[in-house]
């Protein structure tokens, strides 16, 4: 497909890196094939300790912001220091590993420059195993009074999928980086009442899911700050429930936890 003109709005697309050497080329080429072609990539390696710098410098990509952490500073913190330094009127959000269809930034820009009372856009996601294997696709609510009404207790808007007016940022405030995990969900929430969120229908992000991924990996993680979010919005009868039905999972080996994720997406969307 040809790549649309230059657009004046510019898309700061962040991304932290840990240990990616083997998954953010790929990542970097789906960015790098947009339609849309006024991009930046603010990529912050969170002090990786394998090659992800060595692939980075034989991409010699001119488009590219590299900030190096000083330690291990988490994702959360990464995330927020890549958006600080974004200059773009939207900022785009992907996790290494993950790969963009070459239309996604065009269509969801044009949905922002055509709707200025919405913040967020999103898309539906195919997630796949790290051999390659097709295991669902995330299918998320599309109008903004359906995602809200849910917005506290399932993945409505699938973060790297996202796509943000930066003046949210700048005027709410960035993700709290008390929340190791779930720093999404905590910002759909505090966004809410100044915004309006909106999910086009259509698959346009492919997630990996693996055992280095962070959702994999740090499950028992999301857990806890799933349960911390609902405590802070206050102990109503569903907050109680929802907890309460939270906590045994916290007993489950993770290799169990995400077996029954994985079903309990295919038994929903497939």
């Amino acid at each position: 497909m040809k790549a649309i003109m230059k657009s004046e709005s510019k898309v700061s697309v962040v991304l932290s890196a840990y240990n990616e050497e083997t998954t953010i080329q790929n990542t970097l080429r789906s960015i790098l094939n947009q339609t849309y072609t006024n991009i930046e990539i603010i990529l912050v390696n969170d002090h990786s300790t394998d090659n992800t710098y060595n692939v980075l410098e034989k991409l010699n990509l001119k488009n590219l912001i590299y900030i190096l952490n000083p330690k291990n500073l988490g994702l959360t913190r990464s995330l927020n220091i890549g958006i600080t330094r974004a200059s773009g009127k939207y900022i785009c959000r992907i996790d290494a590993g993950d790969t963009f269809d070459m239309i996604k930034i065009e269509k969801q820009v044009d949905y922002l420059e055509k709707n200025e009372d919405y913040g967020i856009v999103g898309t539906w996601a195919k997630f796949f195993s790290s051999d390659g294997s097709y295991l669902y696709t995330l299918k998320t609510p599309e109008d903004d009074e359906a995602i809200k009404r849910v917005i506290s207790d399932q993945t409505i808007l699938i973060h790297p999928t996202v796509l943000i007016r930066k003046k949210l940022f700048d005027k709410y405030g960035l993700y709290d980086e008390s929340y190791v995990t779930g720093q999404e969900s905590e910002l759909w929430i505090r966004f809410a009442e100044h915004t309006k969120y909106f999910n086009i229908q259509e698959p346009l992000v492919s997630c990996l899911h693996s055992a280095s991924s962070i959702s994999y990996r740090k499950v028992k993680q999301q857990i806890i700050d799933s349960i911390k979010i609902k405590f802070n919005e206050g102990l109503s009868i569903s907050s109680v429930i929802f907890i309460c039905l939270r906590i045994p999972l916290l007993l489950i080996p993770v290799s169990l936890i995400n077996i029954l994720r994985k079903t309990r997406y295919r038994l929903k969307y497939e």
